[in-house]
């Protein structure tokens, strides 16, 4: 048996320990139920796509996706269009060159317009609500 952290593709944070045990697929279905996406893909720290369940290593830090490409979580690049995989309702927040990525629902109280003031904003991430404050 391996153990590995999944992450949502691009994101640093809210990583899940899993076994690794059988095939890529395994692996995959474990993906999508711990970490609430339908998973497509996997990828190692480097941006490297796993292809084969013999690739991974224990305590490997992995980065799953919905069929977008590699978001590397520690680069200040904006990822592309700011959505997060297929699932339209994903989208990344970046706030202060910090990614947060979170669901369209999530963000009821605060209009679009706010977001193109993020430097006159406090933000903060609070599980499922993106709280906005003007300071």
């Amino acid at each position: 048996m391996r153990r590995v952290t999944l992450f949502l593709n691009g994101s640093p944070s809210n990583g899940k320990v899993v076994a690794v045990y059988g095939t890529l697929s395994d692996l995959l279905s474990v993906a999508s139920s711990k970490l609430g996406i339908k998973a497509t893909s996997v990828y190692n720290g480097k941006g490297g796509l796993i292809d084969d369940i013999a690739l991974i290593r224990d305590d490997d830090v992995l980065f799953v996706c919905e069929g977008e490409p590699f978001i590397d979580p520690q680069t200040d690049a904006r990822p592309p269009g700011g959505l997060l995989g297929s699932h339209t309702d994903w989208l990344t927040l970046n706030v202060g060159g910090r990614y947060f990525t979170t669901t369209s629902i999530t963000l009821p109280g605060c209009s679009m317009h706010l977001f193109e003031r993020t430097a006159e904003l406090k933000c903060t991430l609070d599980l499922n609500m993106f709280v906005c404050k003007d300071t």
